[in-house]
């Protein structure tokens, strides 16, 4: 397994700095430094990511995840959701870099949230917590339905069944932003219904390009335009099997 050296943490810094005018400070690249680590020890356990060489870390979890602060402002103080955190990408890495945000965590495996509230409290995070269960039993809990300015979701299914998960937690008004790979517009057109159903528009599609050829990504933004209809999400496994056309 490589090592982390200086030439990847210069390259990342320049990254956040060029592509999506973010500076970083030094506590903020020690805490990318333990959580690096902590994701490559836990991954030993838990299977988290099957990226685990620090150069790809930093490229393609860390400034990957940095590229919602082009969407998110550096000085937001809003709720953001992030669904499907898994290793805690993109949600850990945006509160060490708006550190303002108040981030909750939400995975289904019990396993996966203990890590997050460990990566947690090692890097001594505040306003940042992880809970457990399902998109679509949380979004029917009142405490957590309509009640986001943001959520986010990386790598966790097609856009049309994502919408489906993500959109009942966004408060009107708010946005839900999918971290999509470079061609999404098939994806963005099928989910058109979804969408509509929710309540909801795609207001744009922002690419952008990871550093050291780390390949092309692409953010969905949609738009939340009124509360989320009684009858979705639909139950656990619906919106996957059948997502809405």
């Amino acid at each position: 397994m490589g090592e982390l050296s200086k030439e990847i943490e210069d390259e990342f810094q320049a990254g956040c700095a060029v592509l999506f005018g973010l500076r970083l400070t030094e506590q903020q690249m020690a805490q990318f430094r333990m959580y690096q680590r902590l994701l490559i020890s836990g991954n030993e356990r838990l299977n988290l990511t099957a990226i685990i060489e620090p150069v790809d870390i930093y490229r393609k979890h860390f400034l990957d995840s940095a590229s919602l602060a082009t969407v998110i402002g550096a000085d937001d103080t809003a709720r953001l959701l992030d669904v499907g955190s898994g290793a805690g990408l993109p949600g850990v890495a945006l509160k060490i870099l708006l550190p303002d945000l108040d981030v909750t965590l939400c995975d289904a495996l019990q396993k996966r949230v203990h890590f997050l509230q460990s990566v947690i409290a090692e890097l001594d995070l505040q306003g940042i917590r992880a809970i457990h269960g399902r998109a679509e039993d949380l979004s029917h809990d009142t405490g957590h339905r309509d009640r986001y300015d943001w959520v986010t979701a990386r790598a966790v299914a097609q856009l049309a069944t994502l919408v489906e998960w993500c959109l009942p937690f966004v408060k009107p008004g708010g946005r839900f932003i999918a971290m999509k790979g470079p061609d999404v517009s098939e994806e963005v057109a099928q989910a058109s219904a979804a969408m509509a159903a929710l309540r909801a528009q795609c207001t744009g599609v922002s690419p952008y390009e990871l550093t050291g050829g780390a390949g092309n990504r692409s953010l969905v933004v949609c738009e939340k335009l009124g509360a989320t209809p009684r009858r979705f999400p639909r139950k656990p496994g619906v919106a996957k099997r059948a997502p809405l056309s």
